[in-house]
């Protein structure tokens, strides 16, 4: 299917009706992310973000919806209850960034859409604004590494998770101190644009430095793709699957990685490391044994045991430069501490 932007929204407004006729506590829904955007395909494939918000709901819902294997709505639900606070909301680094101007309104009851986006955004940009969403990030990113550095434990995937989780702070203090954050399919693609607009260029390479393999030309794509698939199905196999791992949802991460992993590989192996790192937690959680063997594929990309102890070395040396760099920041805009 040849899919437009107008279709997308089409799509995304048709979603909307049937929603608010279904469930009469909605108060506004509204559509967001790459669907707003020029290049909102990706190998062919992409999903309809939707922004829900709702009177009675007490917790903060995801659902994915099939429309086909190119296409998904990928459904946040927010109880209204947490929008009493818009000064709040703008150092929220996923929440307050839905709010941007980059949206289309689909459904409002009493113009509270832009109520609250007027409140969000009046400041958002601003420096002091950008130094509250980034330093938070940064001061947990470096307590993290010392809860890592100083364990004494056994190795185990759930360091290797708190590791990763590091690196994606990082990627969200860069572009935070920019635009927007960073979402999956487009972390390790733009990157490279917010480092060297902060005027600091060498910190998306050293990002890469974190998780890639030394040299790609051993790497083997085709094994480890032929795993990942393995044990993306096992997961989506699962009765209570996470919504991010539905099975209509593994082409939107397998087709970005066969796009990317010849040209741009280390924006394909962000991809499959996130995924994996996130489905071993679930079978963790769940009490299910992986199909594959997750700790083998992750050596493959100097992530094992043995080389742990200096990517934590190689990480702490990053932090140094990444607080320096953040200082400069500071510096340069004026920020009071």
């Amino acid at each position: 299917m040849r899919i437009t932007k107008d279709r997308l929204i089409s799509l995304a407004k048709n979603f909307a009706l049937e929603e608010t006729y279904r469930d009469k506590q909605i108060a506004c829904i509204f559509l967001t992310g790459s669907s707003m955007g020029d290049q909102f395909l990706l190998n062919n494939t992409t999903d309809i973000d939707l922004v829900i918000i709702h009177r009675s709901k007490t917790k903060i819902e995801r659902k994915t919806i099939r429309i086909n294997n190119q296409i998904h709505y990928d459904c946040w639900t927010y109880p209204i209850r947490i929008f009493q606070d818009a000064k709040t909301l703008r150092t929220d680094t996923w929440i307050g960034s839905s709010f941007s101007d980059e949206t289309l309104l689909l459904y409002d009851e009493g113009h509270w859409f832009n109520f609250q986006q007027a409140a969000i955004f009046s400041k958002y940009f601003e420096p002091e604004t950008r130094y509250q969403r980034c330093k938070p990030l940064l001061n947990k990113a470096r307590t993290d590494w010392l809860q890592l550095d100083s364990l004494d434990e056994k190795f185990k995937l759930e360091h290797v998770f708190q590791y990763f989780k590091i690196l994606e702070n990082i990627g969200y203090i860069i572009s935070g101190l920019i635009n927007f954050p960073l979402p999956l399919r487009r972390f390790a693609l733009q990157l490279p644009q917010y480092a060297a607009e902060l005027g600091k260029p060498g910190l998306a390479a050293g990002l890469f430095d974190l998780y890639c393999p030394l040299d790609w030309d051993d790497f083997q794509w085709e094994s480890w793709i032929e795993k990942w698939q393995i044990f993306y199905k096992q997961i989506s196999s699962l009765d209570d699957c996470p919504a991010a791992f539905q099975s209509f949802r593994m082409d939107y991460y397998l087709q970005p990685m066969l796009l990317f992993r010849d040209e741009m590989p280390e924006a394909a192996l962000w991809i499959s490391l996130k995924t994996l790192l996130e489905g071993t937690a679930y079978l963790k959680r769940k009490r299910v044994k992986s199909e594959v063997d997750v700790k083998r594929l992750l050596a493959e990309v100097n992530l094992g045991q043995v080389h742990f102890p200096a990517r934590l070395d190689q990480l702490d040396a990053y932090l140094d430069a990444l607080e320096l760099a953040v200082e400069d920041w500071e510096n340069s805009n004026g920020i009071i501490k």
